[in-house]
């Protein structure tokens, strides 16, 4: 079972490092895309910390991001509560995002669409498990 495991890190590592790769490539830090991507998926007006619980990246850097993007343009912050500023795109970031995150997506959603249905119910079905089991797990440590 150790050796499976192991076998399973090394993807997951990989597939970080491919995610890397293709920040890069698209001219962006990790954190850009992952701002990005979050954006494209689930709408304007997220805060900050929401990116940072939904990526596992440091508010520090999540926070240097969003002002690197603010200050070139992409980015407007506005208030969304009392404490809280909402992440919003301008017209030039919309159009970064669309540049770069689309083209991501539809890679993803090539590979994704390679598989068959009952391929693609099985991965989203175990990821699900293992992510289920691992969130209730680490509370134990």
């Amino acid at each position: 079972m150790e050796v499976k495991m192991k076998e399973l890190n090394m993807l997951m590592e990989s597939t970080d490092a491919l995610y890397h790769e293709a920040a890069k490539r698209l001219g962006l830090s990790d954190a850009e895309l992952c701002i990005l991507y979050i954006l494209y998926e689930q709408g304007e007006g997220r805060a900050q910390k929401d990116f940072c619980s939904l990526t596992g990246i440091g508010k520090t850097t999540i926070n240097t991001a969003v002002k690197n993007m603010e200050k070139n343009g992409l980015l407007k912050l506005k208030a969304i509560d009392g404490r809280s500023m909402g992440v919003y795109l301008t017209k030039e970031g919309r159009a970064l995002m669309n540049n770069t995150v689309e083209k991501l997506i539809s890679i993803e959603n090539q590979i994704f669409d390679s598989w068959s249905i009952e391929e693609q119910d099985t991965i989203i079905r175990l990821n699900k498990d293992f992510v289920d089991k691992f969130s209730v797990l680490i509370k134990e440590l």
